[in-house]
């Protein structure tokens, strides 16, 4: 079956230009054309999250591999190297990654030395709660464009509702979600002539009803000094869509 995959994989790839040409003609004569569109860009926005996930996963897994060789190599640890490319390479894996690199890396160690066996798992542990607290959600968060905060909460969701699978999926899954959502939520604001990025927020006390006008605080704790300077395109669009109102208000 292992064979057999590898197989079916490289002709897959080799002809994935033709199955993604296929895959839209078909589209296009089943659905209507605004439908088949927007099948068409969910399924690039997945590709995409899905790409950025698996490459900060393997820069993470890389960092990781690195920082074992180099903790090992300055204690003269044996099989420094090769140890540290197991557990880089199996740091790809969610969650069960590490546990599954350990065990190689854990026998060779103790035929040459049970002590410094005691040592490299004092470190697996170290580097591993480094690596699964605060190197990955920064990497993979940056690739997938979460916060950290977000990666761990798409992980731990993914892990409760879909069990292993969730692991792998989950994060890359929550970024497709929530960047749905983001363009949705900032498509509504523009059309109401609104602030879209989170930090303008920040300073607002509520919006005016009548106007539409965001009122600030008297002293807002965390105006930036940058907001002193006015934003030239913001404020004419705004002034564009209060035309556009008024426009549409004349001819009711």
């Amino acid at each position: 079956n292992l064979l057999l995959g590898l197989v079916i994989a490289v002709y897959f790839l080799n002809s994935k230009e033709l199955f993604a040409a296929q895959s839209k003609k078909i589209l296009y004569s089943i659905f209507k054309t605004r439908i088949a569109n927007k099948i068409i860009y969910t399924t690039r926005d997945i590709n995409k999250s899905f790409g950025k996930f698996i490459t900060g996963k393997i820069i993470d897994s890389f960092i990781v591999g690195m920082l074992y060789v180099a903790i090992m190599s300055a204690f003269n640890m044996p099989y420094a190297a090769l140890c540290g490319v197991i557990m880089g390479i199996t740091c790809i894996i969610p969650y069960f990654g590490p546990f599954i690199g350990y065990i190689p890396c854990m026998l060779l160690l103790v035929l040459v030395d049970p002590v410094q066996c005691i040592y490299f798992t004092i470190m697996v542990v170290i580097i591993q709660n480094i690596e699964g607290n605060i190197l990955a959600p920064k990497i993979i968060g940056d690739s997938t464009g979460l916060s950290s905060f977000w990666v761990i909460f798409g992980m731990l969701l993914g892990q409760g509702l879909f069990g292993f699978v969730g692991l792998i999926i989950g994060i890359p899954l929550f970024a497709v979600i929530y960047n749905f959502i983001k363009e949705r939520v900032v498509h509504r604001l523009d059309k109401k002539a609104l602030p879209s990025d989170s930090n303008d927020y920040r300073d607002i006390h509520h919006i005016d009803a009548e106007t539409g006008e965001p009122v600030f605080f008297p002293h807002p704790p965390y105006m930036k000094k940058d907001k002193e300077k006015p934003n030239i395109k913001k404020e004419i669009k705004k002034i564009f869509v209060k035309e556009k109102r008024k426009s549409s208000d004349d001819k009711k």
